[in-house]
């Protein structure tokens, strides 16, 4: 039997997070006695589910399928479904592989991870709803039965979404699945810092203070490890899935098409920095050539927000990105994009109620794009630092830690880590 391992998701972590990790202790003992990436690229665009799809299938988005995090919804903007269901993963995931060879495999609020019976053993999915639906009678319908007691256990610390009982939740469930399944594999996905940094900035002080909890929260799973007598057997890794940029204006790209008469045949789907636009018929050489020359003209005016316009085929070739839509606009740094439509194409953020303060979704060769990768354990070298990497990289490393087959992908095994 291959050693056990533990993935850790630490969502919107910042390869700039680096020198402050250094100092706390958890993430400090990784580096010494482990080894780490330094920079890590994200993929295209860099969305959390987009993302997630990538560490755990080894492949880009035109590959296994997730090209957004949710489901392009003209007719109500502003309540889109995400992919919450592993159906849309359209390659074979870590966890496959893992139970071909009879391997015990759990999950935590793994992105794309809903509905994923027969490949994971103990299953509490990311899934929510904008439709009324509570996220209890969902978990019934999609999650693991075997795990409604912890669920009920733990479920006064829920308050929905809310951050930080959300994580708060994630660590408590986490520690005790660890306790009582001890699973060969198992993913866990914390969200607390994103939601901070969308907020309150990439850099802010208040980032911060969530990176102090996450390294309490990892320390309080080393201390299940251990407990359950597990520790020394098990391959631990921390990492996350892109960073992020700060932002002063917002695009309302709908807007834009709406006063072109296009918003019927044509929509634009935010990815924060980055739009993905869809045509009602693209097949319709036309319509193609009007709005790809309205877009034309928007990045090529006079201090356009735009950086990058890229049709579906330009994009699949630069970037391994793939969809149902027929161009793709990148927003200049300081720029993003939202859905819905406003009295302007653009504007300051102060004048939108509520707005957060940064976003992601930009290009994975944004230099506040990159992530980090830390790993400890039985089958990991002490006191490697290599200086990139990238997401696709980390299922195939993570095949070999579990002595899985994951064949057919995009990445190659980060070997100079691994014994």
């Amino acid at each position: 039997m291959p050693n056990k391992l533990l993935i850790i998701s630490l969502d919107a972590l910042n390869a700039k997070d680096l020198p402050y990790l250094q100092t706390l202790k958890n993430f400090k003992h990784f580096m010494e006695k482990g080894s780490y990436v330094k920079s890590v690229d994200s993929v295209y665009p860099s969305l959390t589910y987009c993302c997630h799809a990538s560490i755990i299938t080894g492949t880009y988005p035109n590959r296994h399928g997730v090209f957004h995090n949710e489901i392009a919804n003209p007719k109500d903007p502003l309540r889109q479904e995400w992919h919450w269901y592993k159906k849309a993963i359209q390659v074979p995931t870590l966890f496959d592989a893992a139970k071909r060879k009879n391997l015990k495999t759990a999950s935590v609020l793994w992105p794309v991870m809903a509905n994923a019976k027969s490949s994971i053993d103990y299953n509490i999915p990311e899934i929510w709803s904008d439709h009324g639906k509570s996220m209890f009678s969902l978990y019934i319908k999609n999650g693991s039965l075997s795990m409604l007691p912890l669920v009920i256990k733990h479920k006064n610390l829920l308050k929905g979404k809310q951050q930080p009982e959300l994580d708060d939740f994630i660590e408590a469930i986490s520690a005790d699945i660890i306790a009582h399944k001890k699973p060969d594999l198992m993913t866990i996905h914390f969200t607390e810092l994103d939601s901070i940094r969308h907020v309150h900035g990439v850099f802010s002080e208040q980032a911060y203070q969530v990176m102090d909890k996450l390294d309490r929260r990892i320390g309080t799973l080393i201390e299940a490890l251990k407990a359950a007598n597990v520790y020394e057997t098990t391959n631990i890794v921390l990492l996350g899935d892109h960073g992020g940029n700060d932002f002063e204006h917002i695009i309302f790209l709908n807007t834009l098409l709406k006063k072109e008469g296009l918003s019927e045949q044509a929509y634009a789907n935010s990815a924060g920095g980055s739009v993905q636009v869809q045509l009602s018929n693209p097949t319709d050489t036309r319509l193609y050539s009007r709005v790809k020359q309205v877009l034309a003209d928007f990045a090529a005016s006079d201090d356009s927000p735009i950086k990058s316009l890229f049709t579906r085929e330009e994009v699949l070739s630069s970037h391994h990105l793939d969809g149902p839509y027929s161009f793709i606009l990148e927003a200049k740094d300081g720029y993003i994009f939202r859905n819905h439509i406003f009295n302007e194409t653009v504007i300051h953020r102060d004048q939108l109620p509520n707005s957060y303060l940064s976003d992601h979704g930009f290009l994975p060769e944004h230099e506040n794009l990159k992530t980090l990768f830390f790993a400890k354990g039985p089958d990991i070298r002490s006191g490697i630092t290599l200086d990139t990497a990238c997401l696709v990289d980390e299922a195939p490393t993570f095949a070999k830690l579990l002595k899985v087959a994951l064949p057919d992908i995009d990445g190659h095994a980060l070997d100079k880590l691994l014994i």
